[in-house]
């Protein structure tokens, strides 16, 4: 089956490859540059030293045709005029010194080819140490730049969660304040039996009171309109945690419950803002845990919010039927497998 991609991120990595793209492809453009470059220079430098070399070893017999013609033509001469001979010294010392400078001459000629070497070995080491400079420069600007475009890609990624969250968040106020009208009707007169209600249990509380017996007086409307805008605000904050991949379920009710300031987060250099979660009442908390997750209030909750006075059909949430432990949502398989797990569920 093929990995499901976040469009998300795909679009961060986008917009970073459109800002840095360029830059990047520049820099691999000057390293392949400075390495065909380097290769060109050792080929010159090779070509050079094989031209002095092989001038040198064409030139050594020329030279000593030079010499030995030279020494031939001063003994003709001599021998013209009656003089040298095996026992001339003076023939002797010039066939020497004209020997020496033959083989000086020579020598010279074979040293010429030995430096064209070293003068090969010197302009290769030269070249490859410009190229190895070069090189380690322009690595280490496409390691910042790989540094640069991962903290951006994280920031754009995060700005584009939290601007879905938000339009989430606003979604489902706009769902709550929908349903809420669709309501209106059916709270009204839900309100006025309430109201009748309360009235009779004022009725019944003051004559108990003036039989000596004491019993809880119930929330008041403004009190039910407080818990409802609670709970509604505890279910928005579940479904953006859900979106953002937090999928256990007590997990996002430790969140809620604890709270957590706005901070910033390193990520490869740069600043990743992380969005506040304000603490909420937890008796709140995990009744909009159980909406959200079963699609009804617990048995626990009921208990809860009864202990605090508060009138779940004046709530308007539903609970589960006939005493039965309801439906229990698969959502994420994390979330599902801790439901039953999770205190007063």
């Amino acid at each position: 089956m093929p990995r499901r991609t976040d469009p998300l991120l795909e679009r961060a990595l986008l917009d970073t490859n459109l800002q840095l793209g360029p830059q990047e492809n520049a820099l691999r453009q000057l390293l392949s540059s400075l390495a065909s470059d380097h290769s060109r220079r050792r080929s010159v430098n090779a070509g050079n030293a094989r031209g002095i070399k092989q001038a040198t070893v064409e030139a050594q017999p020329g030279v000593a045709r030079a010499f030995d013609t030279a020494l031939g033509s001063v003994a003709a001469q001599r021998a013209a005029l009656g003089q040298g001979g095996p026992a001339d010294p003076q023939a002797a010392a010039y066939e020497r010194r004209v020997g020496e400078q033959r083989a000086t001459a020579l020598a010279d000629l074979i040293q010429q080819g030995v430096r064209a070497d070293t003068g090969r070995v010197y302009a290769n080491e030269q070249a490859r140490s410009e190229y190895e400079g070069g090189k380690a420069k322009v690595l280490g600007d496409l390691q910042e730049l790989s540094g640069r475009a991962g903290a951006q890609t994280a920031s754009t990624y995060g700005k584009l969660q939290d601007d879905r969250a938000q339009r989430g968040l606003t979604r489902r106020g706009q769902d709550v304040t929908a349903r809420g009208q669709s309501l209106s009707s059916a709270d009204r007169a839900a309100t006025l039996a309430e109201t009748q209600r309360h009235n009779r249990a004022q009725e019944s509380n003051a004559t108990a009171k003036a039989q000596g017996a004491k019993g809880p007086k119930p929330a008041s409307q403004e009190q039910h309109a407080r818990a409802r805008d609670g709970i509604n605000e505890a279910i928005a904050l579940i479904e953006q945690q859900r979106r953002r991949g937090v999928t256990s379920r007590a997990e996002i009710i430790q969140q809620l419950t604890t709270g957590r300031p706005a901070s910033e987060r390193e990520v490869d250099g740069e600043k990743v803002k992380l969005p506040a979660i304000p603490k909420l009442p937890a008796d709140f908390v995990r009744a909009a845990s159980n909406l959200v997750f079963d699609g009804t209030l617990s048995r626990g909750d009921v208990a809860r919010l009864h202990n605090l006075r508060l009138r779940i059909r004046s709530l308007g949430y539903p609970t589960r039927k006939g005493g039965g432990q309801g439906p229990r949502s698969q959502a994420g398989g994390v979330a599902g497998s801790v439901a039953g797990n999770i205190p007063g569920g």
